[in-house]
Formats: structure tokens, C-alpha cells, sequence
């Protein structure tokens, strides 16, 4: 805060006023306002510049500075909103309010003469007053209401301690009527305001929706669809179902400025309570469905599919990969690492990946740890190169939880498997060979036990040896990635493009006869990318995080052993913080704008021109239709008649 709002005493009303693209209504209503509550003493009017593109602080420094300067009106600014969200910004407004009753005048509103006296008297014998009408406990707008349902004072921490507006509500309609419905059922004292206070600028529903993510919001009479409809049903289900208190603690976090102020304000998580509902993960992962959905970049929810670094020891030290062994103990992860991934993330996490930058094997507590993580309603997930023996019982164990098994392997020939990888074929037979039979004895999806295959100059024309091996061991899927490497290395495949596609084509004939699934996680090179194919936002940095054995936080399992693109520890910061720190915001935005100006951009350019679905269609069923696997496509080639492309995604679209 500002050292003249420290010095002074903290205003005893305060009302907030959120705007994007608004500075037109607030052109012809703040000073109005002001003026008509001049009189009351202790009152603070705070404006939050939501990300308007009109230059709100500007405007503002050049009518209201005598206001600025006294404290009577205060400006902040939140640089991450890539669309208006009603909840979340009005949850900001509300919490950098200094009043003890807080009070929300949408930009178009005007309050009228004594407004801020009259709420002071009124809030002695209330602890909610609304701009609709009230009766016998029920909300419902005023006859005539151009846009002031949303008018009301509160106390401050009646409002906080009811958990604010409900931010699953990200674009129009009802977020106001299910936090005065919240309130009613917890006992506050509810009363309608005085109608003579009640009046807007009356404009179309385009202004309401110019800065949406969602434009249908049905508010015309009669609308049987719209985000209204939507928020109105979820508002009875969460309050029939005793939710009363929204966003779990997490009301309007982010981080927001002040004028001529370097240092940002930092909203944190207000209350770190547990939902009303047992089921977190459900929760949770509607709350990450809808942030990504409407372009959310500072989040409530916390990524569902973690990848945790147990040990960055190897037994191995492949080319592609590294260049010599991993072999101290001091690299494995901790207890308390471990400790507090459980109680952090593991109650809310879809799916749990127990790898890294090393072999998870290693770890002689490796089934203990399992056994920790294969929860009811966790998916876990290994990739391991298959080499560490005596593993019979893990292999059992993975399979008895249903694991998803990768196993890593390049070529069956021990001769340029240990050019490749420096390991012979023989364990890795054997271990697959274990786990198709515990598979099988639990009957899971032949997909669980899989190959993946890192693809380069030296072992393409094995592939289709490799594949046939794979069949005759009843491996149901097997996963081709291109070698990550420099172009001018041999083994880059680039040097080779002439023989891509026809081997592809070759190979995903065999895999239709054998019933394989072969999967493409990427292009093999640049000039090979099926773009209709390619993903139109990465999820990565909602959905997903790495952590490192160390407990550093990372957003990506593509960026496994880059340390340096983490953004903070666990076992020093809480999660939640390191999730909204500033880098990992911006990259959400720069992500969402589709802009190169983030440091960490350069990282996923690639993946965005290059990369195809990977495993995201198990947790979002709809992008099934975007994976590349010989089911799916009707040709690996990119210059394949584009009606074949499209009949081939109809197909799969149906099949889904």
C-alpha cells in the first residue's frame, strides 16, 4: 500500500468499482459519485483497472489527483485478466478495500445523493443490503432493472468468510443473486436498498459480453440458453448440496499495482479452507477446466496431473539423454519433498507420473511410494528403461493399480541398443513380458503397457522389427518421438526426411494388422507436421507440473532437468505462490496471446509448430479426436489429400 493510505485511518465504508473497457461509464458516473458522498467522512472510492485497454489510470491521474492524492479515491491495475471475469475481479475489488463494510457500483451505476450515508445507517441492522428486491427469502431483480442487481454493501468479512462471488461464474449472469443466496442460507441479515438509489447507464448486452470469454449469455426474455441459465443451475446444485462458502479460500488471488507504486500487491489465498464436498479432485478439476476455458492466467486451481522427479539417479547414461551416469543417493527425492507433495497436491492430482530425469526404479522405497500415491481417483503413471532386475513384484503391483507403463526402447538388436542406450535387449524383454502378464491377469486396457521410442538417423530402419518384436510380446501401443538433438548430429533425423514417410506408412500398415496402436508424439522434423493435427492451446501450464527431486516447481514434463526454467521450491514457498508467481503467470498470458516476448517461449515454440497429443485425451476426452495414431489418421504423410485427413477425423470423432 502507499504511504499516505498507511498513515492515514482506514475508512470506515469503502466502494469498489471494477472496469475493462468501461471508462466511458466511468467518465460520466465516478465524478458524479463522488460528489453526491462528499459529505460522508470516512469513505474511500477504489477503482480497479481490470486490464482495460482505454487508458483508465491516465484519465484518472489527470481529473481526480487532488482525490488520488487524499486517499478518497484509489487506483489499482491487474495486468493478467486476458478476458472480464465478473467473479474474479469484483473478489479483487472487494479485498482491496480498507472498509470494514465494502460495497460494489459497477461503472455504469450511479448511487445518487447520501448514498454512502444512508448504506451506514442501513448496515447497523444489516449485514447485506441488494440492488433487487427481497422477500420471504428470496432474491429476484427489480421490474425495470436496467443493471443494478448487482448493487450492494456488505460487511467486509462476511463477504470474505462466504468465500466472495463464486469464480466458477467467469462470465455474466447470477455470480450476484448465488452470493446474496450464499449469505441468506449462512444467517446474515439480508434487506433490499432504497430503489431511489438505483440507477445506470442503460446500454446494450454488447457491452456487457465486448470483454467475455462466453458471448451468449442469455439475457434476452425468454432465453432457454446462456451463461445466465448455466450459473443460475449451478448455483442450486452447489447450494443444495450445502456449498455455501465459494473458491476454497482462493477469492480474487493475483497480483495488482498502484500508481507511481513498484513494488505489486500481492493477493494471496484468504482463508486456505477445505470445500464443503469431499470430492477435491472433482472440484478441482472443473475449476482448471473453466481457467482454461476462458483464458484465466492467475489461477484457483492447482495443475491435476503432476510429474514428480523421485530420483534423478540412471543406470544408464543414453546418448539422446545425457552424457554420463547419475549415480548419488543425494539425488534422490526426499521425505519431505514427498510429504508435502501428499498433503499439497495429492488430494486434488487426476494423475500422478513417478518419473524424471532418472530411473524411478532405483529407489528401493519405489513401491512404498506407489503404495502412497495410487489413491482412489489418481491415475499413475511410469516410464522406465526397463533395465533394473529383479523388479517382478513391481511390475505386479503397478499393474494391480492400473498403471500406465512406458516402457523406453530404441532397437531389439543389443548391438546398437548399446550404441543408443548402453543396455542389452534381454531385461527389457523380461520386463515386459512380466507386466503383459499381470496386465492381463487384471484386466486392464492393453494400452497400459506400452512402448515409447525415441526415433533418430541410426535406428530408423529397425523400427519395423521393433514393432513386429512388440506384437509378438502382446504390447498394445507403441509411441514414436523424434531424437531432440542438434541438426548438425548425425543422429538428427533431418538427414534422413527423404525415407520418413514412406517408413511411416509401411509402419502404420503393419500396426492395422497387428491391432497395435502406433502413436506419433510429435512431427519427425519441421517439414512433416500434420497441422490440422496440432493442439490450439497447450494445457501444460494449468494442468500440468513438474517437481524436481529437489522440490523445484516446473510446468512442463518436456522440460524435464531444466532447472533453470523452475520457479520456486516447495519447501520454501507454498505451492499455491509459486503457481501464481509472476513468471508462470505471464507465460499463461503469453500462452493465451499466442506472444514469443516470454522468456521461457523460446522452449515451447517448438512444441507449438511441432507437437501432437500425448496422453491429455485420457483426461480430456475431447482432444481423442486431435491424437495421430494409425486409427485416427488415414495417412502419416502431410501432403495426404485433405479429405482423407478430414474423413479420418470424422471417423475418430464418432468412434469417441
Amino acid at each position: 500500500m502507499s504511504s499516505t493510505r498507511e498513515e492515514a485511518a482506514a475508512p470506515r465504508l469503502s466502494f469498489f468499482t471494477v472496469c475493462m473497457g468501461r471508462r466511458h461509464h466511468l467518465q460520466q458516473t465516478l465524478a458524479r459519485n463522488l460528489a453526491w458522498n462528499a459529505d460522508h467522512p470516512s469513505l474511500e472510492f477504489v477503482v480497479l483497472d481490470y486490464g482495460s485497454p482505454d487508458d483508465v489510470a491516465s484519465w484518472l491521474q489527470a481529473e481526480f489527483a487532488s482525490e488520488l492524492a487524499s486517499g478518497r479515491l484509489v487506483y489499482y491495475r491487474y495486468d493478467h485478466a486476458q478476458f472480464f471475469s465478473f467473479s474474479h475481479s469484483r473478489n479483487m475489488a472487494a479485498r482491496l478495500c480498507s472498509g470494514e463494510v465494502i460495497g460494489n457500483i459497477d461503472a455504469d451505476n450511479f448511487t445518487g445523493p447520501g448514498y454512502a450515508r444512508y448504506i451506514d445507517e442501513r448496515m447497523q441492522n444489516n449485514d447485506l443490503l441488494v440492488g433487487c428486491d427481497f422477500a420471504d427469502g428470496v432474491f429476484s431483480p427489480i421490474v425495470g432493472d436496467h443493471g443494478w442487481t448487482g448493487r450492494m454493501a456488505t460487511r467486509r468479512q462476511a463477504f470474505l468468510d462466504s468465500g466472495g462471488y463464486d469464480e466458477d461464474m467467469v462470465a455474466w449472469g447470477y455470480e450476484d443473486l448465488d452470493l446474496y443466496n450464499r449469505m441468506w442460507q449462512r444467517k446474515y441479515r439480508c434487506a433490499p436498498i432504497d430503489r431511489r438509489f438505483l440507477d445506470c447507464i442503460q446500454h446494450e448486452n454488447g457491452e456487457r459480453i465486448a470483454f467475455t470469454r462466453v458471448k451468449d449469455i442469455g439475457r434476452d426474455w425468454g432465453s432457454t440458453k446462456g451463461t445466465l441459465l448455466e450459473h443460475f443451475q449451478l448455483s442450486v446444485e452447489k447450494i443444495a448440496r450445502g456449498e455455501l462458502v465459494a473458491n476454497r479460500g482462493r477469492v480474487g488471488i493475483g497480483r495488482v499495482r498502484q500508481l507511481n507504486v513498484e513494488e505489486a500487491v500481492h493477493l494471496k489465498p484468504w482463508i486456505p479452507a477445505e470445500p464443503a464436498r469431499n470430492d477435491l479432485r472433482e472440484e478441482n478439476s472443473k475449476i482448471i477446466e473453466r481457467e482454461i476455458a476462458n483464458g484465466i492466467a492467475t489461477m484457483r486451481g492447482v495443475p491435476n496431473i503432476l510429474f514428480l522427479e523421485l530420483t534423478r539417479r540412471c543406470n544408464l547414461a543414453c546418448s539422446m539423454c545425457r552424457s554420463g551416469m547419475m549415480t548419488e543417493r543425494s539425488l534422490d527425492m526426499s521425505e519431505t519433498v514427498l510429504r508435502r507433495i501428499e498433503e499439497d497436491l495429492l488430494p486434488t492430482a487426476r494423475v500422478v507420473d513417478l518419473r524424471g530425469w532418472g530411473e524411478s526404479l532405483l529407489r528401493r522405497d519405489f513401491l512404498p511410494i506407489v503404495e502412497r500415491f495410487a489413491q482412489p481417483g489418481v491415475q499413475l503413471r511410469v516410464l522406465s528403461n526397463g533395465t533394473v532386475r529383479s523388479k517382478s513384484d513391481v511390475w505386479r503391483h503397478l499393474m494391480r493399480h492400473g498403471t500406465w507403463v512406458g516402457i523406453s526402447v530404441d532397437a531389439i538388436e543389443n548391438g546398437l541398443l548399446q550404441e543408443l542406450r548402453g543396455c542389452d535387449i534381454e531385461p527389457i524383454e523380461q520386463a515386459l513380458k512380466t507386466l503383459v502378464h499381470w496386465r492381463d491377469v487384471y484386466g486392464n486396457d492393453p494400452g497400459n503397457v506400452y512402448l515409447t521410442v525415441t526415433v533418430s538417423s541410426r535406428n530408423l530402419g529397425n523400427l519395423e522389427q521393433l514393432l513386429r518384436w512388440a506384437h509378438d510380446l502382446g504390447v498394445g501401443r507403441v509411441h514414436l518421438i523424434p531424437i531432440a538433438c542438434w541438426p548438425s548430429d548425425p543422429k538428427h533425423l533431418e538427414h534422413v526426411e527423404p525415407a520418413i514417410p514412406p517408413l511411416l506408412e509401411r509402419l502404420r500398415e503393419q500396426a492395422n494388422g497387428y491391432g497395435i496402436t502406433l502413436q506419433l508424439g510429435s512431427a519427425m522434423t519441421t517439414n512433416l507436421v500434420l497441422k490440422d493435427r496440432l493442439l490450439d492451446r497447450c494445457i501444460h501450464p494449468w494442468m500440468y507440473t513438474y517437481i524436481t527431486y529437489a522440490g523445484d516447481v516446473g510446468f512442463c514434463d518436456h522440460l524435464i532437468g531444466r532447472d533453470d526454467l523452475t520457479s520456486g521450491n516447495i519447501l520454501e514457498k507454498p505451492f499455491e505462490e509459486i503457481w501464481n508467481s509472476a513468471p508462470l503467470v505471464s507465460l499463461r498470458a503469453t500462452h493465451l496471446a499466442k506472444r514469443e516476448d516470454h522468456p521461457y517461449h523460446e522452449h515451447c515454440s517448438w512444441c507449438f509448430k511441432n507437437r501432437y497429443a500425448d496422453f491429455e485425451h485420457e483426461i480430456r476426452p475431447e482432444l481423442s479426436s486431435i491424437l495421430v495414431t494409425n486409427s485416427t489418421v488415414s495417412s502419416f504423410r502431410p501432403d495426404a489429400p485433405s479429405e482423407t485427413i478430414r474423413e479420418a477425423q470424422v471417423t475418430a470423432k464418432a468412434q469417441a
